[in-house]
């Protein structure tokens, strides 16, 4: 569950930057470096830091999670934004379609091409940090067990852990991910014939 949670804050705040950036130049030139310099921070580093910050609470793998995935759906949705078809839009604004309709049927299915890749890779990623979290700090979870597995060298039940978190990132991937996948789909499909 912390690894979803980091990955929801992670992907709302690297989202939620990224429309900021593309709105302001000011804001984009202050954001990005210091999004780079986050991005090149090992997610150990980040779990040292959240470690000593929070302890080995619950909130540790998601704060780790969070913050080493809000880069990547930054840089994706910053570059989705750029993306976007200035013809779509101005031919959207020349048949008087409302704001919510070009975000629904323009905006968002090109900015959703650029987005939900890295937000697939985010989530596997999530998971990894998370495991990696539970096994160096809190003990707890999946990566705890994993821990204990080690400490009695049990490799059937550390095959076991690890075919589960396969299986925990392709459902994952099935319920948050694959439905945008085939939303953006059906919707392309409209704007690619206005284009």
């Amino acid at each position: 569950m912390q690894s979803l949670t980091g990955w929801l804050y992670g992907c709302g705040i690297g989202g939620g930057l990224a429309i900021l950036a593309a709105s302001s130049q000011r804001l984009r030139f202050a954001l990005q470096p210091v999004t780079t310099a986050f991005l090149g921070i090992p997610p150990v580093a980040w779990l040292v830091l959240a470690f000593l910050w929070f302890g080995a609470s619950g909130f540790m793998p998601a704060f780790t999670v969070a913050i080493t995935v809000f880069p990547i759906i930054f840089f994706a949705g910053l570059q989705g934004l750029d993306a976007r078809d200035p013809g779509l839009a101005e031919m959207a604004r020349l048949y008087h379609a409302s704001r919510r309709l070009t975000w629904i049927d323009i905006d968002l299915p090109q900015l959703l091409d650029q987005l939900l890749p890295a937000a697939a890779t985010a989530l596997g990623f999530a998971w990894k940090v998370c495991v990696m979290s539970e096994v160096m700090g809190s003990g707890t979870g999946i990566g705890g067990r994993l821990a204990t597995a080690r400490a009695h060298l049990d490799l059937p039940e550390t095959m076991a852990w690890i075919i589960l978190v396969m299986l925990l990132v392709l459902a994952c991937d099935l319920v948050f991910v694959a439905p945008l996948r085939g939303w953006a789909a059906t919707r392309r499909a409209p704007a690619n014939e206005l284009g």
